[in-house]
């Protein structure tokens, strides 16, 4: 019976999710002139940064990263920041700070899980706006249209996996920033903090494998290495075989452990809310 129990609100958070997923959309989908703005948007920075990349990729030859793997690189990680630019710390600190969340707390469904519907919500509708974009770079430039004849099934499968726990490490590491504002009125300095981590770890300026080993084995335990680095280094093949598996498990570890923070986190934040209100 207590298994049933479980299985039944199991399936009525599930179904609450794709619901608040699928209103998400719909408001992505409203703003018909700012997803006109973001594509136009869009595809002027990555043709720019395309551009810079290929000269600079043609005056520094490297045996390490050739031509098109610097392009590539450079592109698939600007790609993955614009996937992640979702507000998602700023929403949950200001839902706590502007009284937001106490209406939320009303309702039978989980608040973190609105955030993170929210933000695959945003990802889904940029990824469909970058696909085509992307897909005309390819056939536009050869160092892309050379990456994309070496990428197969089982590359696109790596990558996509490598992207979901992409997303999973960025979400969770934006709402424990976010969740701060239980503790402080302003959270702009554990967010200017948690943006230089993400700069020199991330990998978004430089290939992290370039690194001496113990300063990139450093970033990988970090959330943000796998939110852009790391799909990135999967669909070039940079990281193959045993790397690629132990990389996987490390970015699961790290993202459990990132849950396990926000949910202590979120707890002691509630106790603290209900008891004197904030």
């Amino acid at each position: 019976m207590k298994n049933t129990s479980w299985l039944a609100r199991l399936a009525r958070v599930v179904a609450a999710t794709r619901v608040a997923y699928g209103q998400a959309i719909s408001v992505e989908l409203s703003y018909r002139f700012a997803l006109a703005q973001s594509f136009f948007g869009i595809a002027i920075s990555l043709a720019g940064l395309l551009l810079f990349w290929l000269a600079a990729a043609r005056a520094a030859v490297s045996p390490t990263y050739p031509e098109h793997l610097i392009v590539g690189y450079f592109t698939l990680t600007a790609v993955h920041r614009i996937l992640h630019e979702n507000r998602v710390s700023f929403n949950v600190s200001a839902s706590i700070r502007l009284g937001k969340l106490s209406a939320a707390m009303l309702r039978p469904y989980p608040f973190l899980l609105t955030v993170m519907a929210q933000a695959a919500a945003h990802a889904t509708v940029r990824i469909a706006i970058i696909a085509p974009i992307l897909i005309a770079l390819a056939a536009a430039l050869d160092p892309l249209a050379k990456i994309a004849r070496t990428v197969g099934w089982q590359e696109l499968a790596l990558y996509t996996l490598a992207l979901l726990l992409s997303f999973a490490a960025g979400w969770l590491i934006q709402i424990t920033v976010g969740l701060l504002a239980f503790q402080m009125t302003q959270t702009w300095g554990p967010d200017l903090i948690f943006h230089s981590i993400y700069a020199v770890a991330s990998g978004g300026v430089y290939p992290p494998d370039l690194l001496p080993p113990f300063w990139h084995a450093l970033a990988a335990w970090t959330p943000v290495y796998y939110m852009i680095a790391f799909p990135a280094l999967v669909l070039l093949g940079r990281v193959q075989g045993a790397e690629l598996c132990a990389g996987l498990v490390r970015g699961a570890i790290v993202t459990a452990v990132t849950a396990a923070v926000v949910t202590v986190m979120w707890r002691r934040g509630i106790r603290r809310f209900e008891a004197i209100g904030i």
